[in-house]
Parts: structure tokens; sequence; C-alpha cells
């Protein structure tokens, strides 16, 4: 459409994504940092309960180290992306994604049956409607539509590249049914450890780099199952960061014209640097916030819970309003 404000969505969209990806780097060196730990049992062995403890926060507040691997994992997003959907994503996805499945399948196995996981069991699949309200719905749809990648233009992308006779509503399905199934496998794998060892389970981004650790050097072969976990968290936040910078990547490619390869290399140069000011907001510029949020948070506040749900609204109003209904049936 020619319309400005239509056009406006796309450009909500491709901030969301921006936003997104300048955190979600500094998350994946976090995790890049956390499977080189597992690989020398950094949470086995003699490490003390407060090692492990002021393990994270030590590395996040370190003014370099984290730089180091965020860019690090920046550095094999763009790698990937260069060589193109069918050579680099698509080819990547085939193989790590099952192998994904399979390693949390592993973990979740192994954390259901240690004793006294029933009451993590019982937290994920009994809810407490009392704590039900608006908020809750709210900050639920955030999540849904951040898994999805909803509203940031990562789908609409992706769809651009399926072949006509492919049918977008078994996509469409095939993707909800399995991010949900996976996320409960992810829950299974997580939750009932947790429990078992007296963790809270509100801990956030600790109770991946905090709590897990700790668990880990609990449990009996904790140090293999830490390099398990850790290297299928790593490949999750790659193949999420390669969705979203594919988004940049196409705008950039067809609508400024800019060969695929200057256009990894400069969004590359951008994101580095977003992201560290995303890094040293945990640390060194912690001090520095707006509207009462450091720059990681706030980058993660807005995307998530305004900038997604906005556009997602927006775009439902585009399809139903606006967009002829012969090119709707078309594409269906």
């Amino acid at each position: 459409t020619k319309n400005r404000f239509w056009r406006l969505v796309a450009v909500l969209a491709l901030i969301s994504v921006i936003l997104i990806l300048s955190f979600y780097s500094v998350v994946g060196g976090w995790s890049v940092e956390y499977f080189f730990k597992s690989l020398t049992f950094s949470f086995t062995g003699d490490e003390s309960d407060s090692h492990l403890a002021t393990m994270f926060s030590d590395f996040v507040s370190n003014p370099w180290k984290p730089l180091v691997f965020h860019t690090i994992f920046l550095g094999l997003t763009a790698l990937i992306v260069v060589l193109g959907v069918k050579q680099g994503i698509e080819k990547f996805s085939k193989v790590m994604m099952p192998l994904l499945f399979l390693l949390v399948i592993a973990i979740a196995v192994r954390s259901m049956t240690i004793k006294g996981a029933e009451e993590g069991i019982r937290y994920i699949f009994f809810p407490d409607f009392s704590k039900i309200d608006s908020h809750t719905v709210m900050m639920a749809l955030g999540q849904a539509f951040f898994s999805l990648s909803i509203g940031c233009g990562t789908v609409i992308t992706y769809a651009s590249y399926v072949k006509k006779e492919d049918s977008i509503l078994k996509c469409c399905a095939g993707t909800a049914l399995f991010d949900t199934l996976f996320a409960l496998i992810a829950g299974c794998a997580i939750m009932p450890a947790v429990f078992a060892f007296g963790i809270s389970p509100s801990e956030g981004p600790g109770l991946v780099f905090v709590t897990l650790p700790h668990i880990f050097s609990q449990m009996p072969a904790g140090g293999i199952l830490a390099i398990i976990f850790f290297f299928a968290l790593l490949i999750a936040a790659l193949t999420s960061s390669i969705s979203l910078l594919e988004v940049v990547i196409a705008f950039m490619v067809e609508e400024l014209h800019l060969r695929r390869k200057w256009a990894v290399v400069s969004s590359f140069a951008v994101f580095w640097i977003l992201g560290a000011l995303c890094s040293l907001s945990q640390g060194v510029l912690s001090g520095f916030t707006i509207f009462g949020r450091n720059v990681f948070d706030l980058f993660d506040y807005v995307s998530s819970n305004v900038l997604m749900l906005l556009t997602s609204l927006l775009v439902v109003l585009f399809v139903g309003w606006r967009l002829k209904k012969e090119a709707f049936l078309d594409e269906v």
C-alpha cells in the first residue's frame, strides 16, 4: 500500500526487531560464555554455592568480557545470514532444530525423574486462576507474540520465501503447535528440577544462568547435562537471532537495494553498538536509566509489551479492513 499510515506499521515492526536483536544478541553472548564454562565443568566439582551465585552477576557486570561474547554471537549470526536463506538459515535450522528438540527432551526426562520433581510438574500444569488479571493477560500476549515472532515482521519476511503451493494455514497451525509443545517440554526440563532443589521459580534470567548451574552442581552427571543444556540454549538463541536479522536484511536488500553482503556488514555494526549499550547497562552504565529502566530492560519492555502488540493489532485491522478480499483469499 502507498498509504503512509499503513507503511508506518512496517516501520514499527522494523523498530521492534532492532530493539529485540540489540538485547537478544547480548543474551546470546551469555549463552556462549556459559557453554564454554560448561565445557570446563565450572558448575561441578569443588565450586561453592556462593561462587555459583555470584558467577553470573560478576560476569554481566564486567565492562569488557560480555562484549567479547556479544561480538562472537553476533558474528555467528551474521555469518549464517550472509549465506542466504537457502544456504544459511534453512540448512542450519534443518540440522539444529531437531537436535535441539532431542536435547531438551533428554534434559526433561532427567529433570522429571529427580526426587521431589512432582511439585514442579504441578506448578506447570495446575494453574492458579486467582492470579489471572488484565496484567497477566497482557504479559501472556507479549510472551506468546515474542515466542512466535508475531508483530515484528519475522513471520511476514519468512512467508515471502514460501512457495505459492504451500498452505499458509498448515504452516501457521504447525508453527503454533510445535512452539507450544516445545515450550511445555522446556518447562518440564527446568521447573521440576527447580522445585526439587528448593529454588524459587521467579528467578528471571537467573533461572538459567544462576539457578541451573547450582542444580547441575548437585545432580549426578551434572557436568555432562550442563554441556548438553547450554549447547541447546546456544542453538535456540542462534536460530532466533538469525530470523530476527533476516527481517532487517530483507528490508535493506529489497527496499534500499543494497547487496546482501553489505547489508549484513552494516547491520552488524549497528547491532554491535546498540548491543554494547545493552550489555554495559548491566554494569558500568547501570546508573543510566530512561523512565526508570536501564537500556537493556527498556529495549525488552518496549519491544515485547508495546510495539509487538500494537503492530499485531494494526496488521489485523489492515487485513480485515484495508486489504482487498480477493488478495486475502488468493493468499490463503
